[in-house]
């Protein structure tokens, strides 16, 4: 489900962004590992943000379960540890001390394990794993809940009834964690409009430009995370009288409700979850009530099933809240839970009748009206509204393609045509299509009644609306592209797919990755050739380049095939709705000289010196940029003075310094004091120019700085006359 995306650095949000930290994968986040190339992983971050957004829980209590990666990991033994929130700063740096290094490390190793991390270069988690620590492990609250939003439950959701949820949850206080395609966000804000802000969790990198109205895919969304509360009153039992579950639908609840320990007073309402617990509507307006501890009250209610309900299995249950806004269910004294279970259903028409014959096509393409031709039957003669909706395969999506009014008589079959308008369809989806007759022509789903077939079946439709460059093949893709790292520019970047070919052997596929942006202003293609050897499962891999970017994109993966021979180019389809082809992603831009650090502290042989004395300086530098291009690096290396008057003078120039990635490199420049210089007191530092191979793609600072606060870099000389 696509939710729209705002950048989190604007002033217009109406709340948050409410995270504040700028948490990553790499270094210094990852101290805990020897290895710098292992990342801690998207999952372990997203839920660390969130832990340390509420600077909780104190202490652990448990054992982390094991689980099997590329081999078994124990299980972890976190009980009673102790987490120093005040030694985790917003933003952990190469210069932080120790301590806080050790504190914020130790702690997101903790999340990511409970996340299940399989600890690597790309670190993938599973943040289901780390929601249900959260509340057994970490003490966060046990109505914390997960939304599905791809597999097919019943549940219907809109893109309005999750932005409802969103806004609710920051409304109260609480950040979402959210799964999108091969990556873990927090949201933390919104705007007008239904925009949203994320913390992707890339070390303070966001989207930075006008975003794409397609917005964000979000997969699973956490609602309800906030540190553990106590019920403050119970429910001891819940009578509903007979009721179909048809909206309008009206009938009466009793219940018995009681405080176990202390006075409560609040308010409470009768709400219909779905199965996955998740709040779909109010049943009933809040009712006070105040009750003295120990004590227990009976209340009854008429509730009301709303008329636009959303359809699918339900259950009815009572809710409580002492400040009216935060709503809980209410428990039994065993902690379960009761609720009253019911499944909401659409009308079905009762005087009209669709035939099955209808001229559908089984796919649509976005911005192609498609006109259709269907035959009705009827019990009366008359004018009849008739709309054509489609819904999303999973209930997430419903758009109306069109509708008219039509006279229908009982003398036999209508002919009726329709053009289906398509434009506003997400594409790259699966569509059920219904036809429905409406009380008006300006109804809408929810207030019609479906169309049924002569053998009392309702009229359903498959078919799949596509954008008109996409294309799929018969070739499956398994995996989807990993989003959960970030991809760098200028860096070089592997990605790697998994797809099943099940035709004849000693046939050679090229697989092309193509990245590009939505107005096609930038354009890549790698490509990869692979001979088959028969129906199996094969991998694809790339080495991407990306280079031009001076700031965060984002752009988009496209996975497409053509056979030896061929010109006709596919799209690698997905083998399910958790795979998607083709795929947004962000492009993080990184300035190379951030990586090039002093490593041994500046030092020289002398400090008070006179016009035309010669010294020499010495350091130690390190380049630690990982997926770079190539292995060694080359500048221009300066030794600069400089005073309080803003008089710079450069004493020693190497216009060609040369040094490997990933290796310390001794420095010693031999330097002379310049003829004619002012006496007094300079600073001197090191400065690095034209950064190759990055030249058009970095900005060089004023001055190389240490790669810890250990590190000076830049030392006071006296000149005298």
């Amino acid at each position: 489900m696509k939710i729209k995306r705002i950048d989190r650095k604007k002033s217009d949000l109406i709340v948050g962004p409410l995270t504040t930290t700028e948490w990553g994968q790499g270094r210094p986040y990852n101290e805990v590992f020897d290895q710098s190339y292992i990342a801690m992983g998207c999952a372990g971050i997203a839920g660390g943000q969130v832990m340390k957004y509420y600077n909780h829980p104190p202490f652990a209590t448990g054992t982390l379960p094991e689980y099997f990666t590329t081999e078994l990991q124990p299980e972890m033994d976190i009980d009673g540890y102790e987490y120093h929130w005040d030694l985790m700063p917003d933003d952990l740096t190469n210069g932080s001390s120790q301590e806080q290094k050790n504190a914020t490390s130790t702690f997101l190793y903790h999340a990511g394990y409970a996340a299940q991390t399989t600890f690597d270069a790309g670190s993938p988690g599973n943040e289901g794993c780390l929601a249900e620590a959260m509340v057994n492990n970490f003490g966060y609250d046990k109505n914390l809940t997960k939304i599905v939003l791809y597999k097919q439950e019943e549940q219907g959701y809109t893109i309005q009834e999750i932005s409802r949820l969103l806004r609710e949850e920051l409304d109260l206080g609480r950040v979402i964690m959210v799964r999108i395609p091969g990556h873990a966000v927090v949201c933390d804000g919104y705007a007008d409009d239904d925009y949203f802000s994320f913390n992707y969790g890339w070390d303070g990198e966001w989207y930075e430009k006008e975003l794409d109205k397609s917005g964000i895919e979000a997969r699973k969304l956490y609602i309800g995370i906030q540190p553990a509360k106590e019920e403050t009153l119970l429910i001891s039992h819940l009578d509903i009288g007979g009721l179909e579950g048809f909206p309008g639908n009206s009938t009466h609840l009793k219940a018995q409700v009681s405080t176990p320990g202390k006075d409560f007073t609040g308010y409470y309402r009768a709400v219909l979850f779905d199965s996955a617990g998740v709040r779909r509507s109010f049943l009933t307006l809040p009712q006070e009530l105040s009750l003295l501890a120990g004590n227990n009250a009976q209340i009854e209610l008429q509730i009301d099933i709303p008329v636009d309900a959303t359809y699918g299995k339900r259950s009815i249950a009572l809710t409580y809240s002492e400040d009216g806004k935060d709503y809980r269910p209410l428990r039994d004294d065993a902690d379960q839970i009761i609720s009253y279970d019911i499944t909401i259903k659409k009308h079905i028409s009762d005087e009209l009748v669709i035939s099955r014959n209808a001229t559908i096509p089984e796919e649509a393409f976005t911005n192609k009206p498609v006109d259709v031709n269907f035959e009705i039957t009827s019990s009366i003669s008359a004018p009849k509204n008739i709309g054509c909706y489609i819904v999303g395969k999973y209930y997430n999506a419903i758009y109306k393609l069109g509708s008219g009014t039509y006279n229908i008589d009982t003398s036999g079959l209508n002919k009726c045509a329709m053009t289906l308008d398509f434009s506003a369809v997400a594409p790259y989806n699966d569509y059920l299509l219904a036809f429905v007759e409406d009380d008006t022509d300006n109804s809408d789903f929810s207030t019609s009644k479906l169309l049924p077939t002569n053998d009392g079946t309702v009229f359903i439709h498959n078919i799949r609306n596509k954008d008109k460059d996409v294309v799929y093949g018969d070739i499956i893709l398994l995996t989807n592209i990993d989003t959960s790292k970030p991809y760098y520019s200028p860096g070089l970047n592997e990605v790697s797919v998994k797809f099943w070919y099940d035709r004849q052997p000693n046939e050679v596929i090229d697989i092309t990755l193509l990245v590009n942006d939505k107005s096609s202003n930038y354009n890549q293609t790698e490509k990869t050739s692979i001979l088959t050897h028969g129906a199996g499962e094969y991998t694809a891999t790339f080495s991407l380049q990306l280079t031009e970017f001076m700031q965060s994109e984002q752009l988009t993966f496209n996975l497409l095939y053509n056979q030896l021979h061929s010109q006709d180019t596919f799209y690698l389809k997905p083998k399910n709705d958790e795979i998607s082809n083709p795929v947004d992603f962000i492009v993080q831009h990184r300035n190379p000289y951030d990586y090039l650090h002093l490593v041994k502290s500046i030092s020289s042989d002398e400090t008070v010196l006179q016009p035309n004395d010669e010294l020499v300086v010495h350091s130690s530098l390190l380049f630690d940029m990982e997926n770079g291009l190539g292995n060694a690096i080359y500048f221009e290396l300066y030794a600069v003075i400089s005073n309080s008057a803003g008089e710079t003078y450069e004493i020693a120039h190497d216009p060609m310094f040369i040094m490997p990635v990933f290796k310390e490199e001794e420095v010693s420049l031999n330097c002379k004091i310049p003829e004619g210089i002012n006496p007094g007191h300079y600073s001197l530092f090191l400065r690095v120019e034209e950064l190759g191979p990055y030249q058009e793609e970095s900005t060089p600072p004023e001055m190389l700085s240490g790669a810890n606060n250990t590190i000076i870099n830049q030392i006071e000389i006296e000149i005298t006359a």
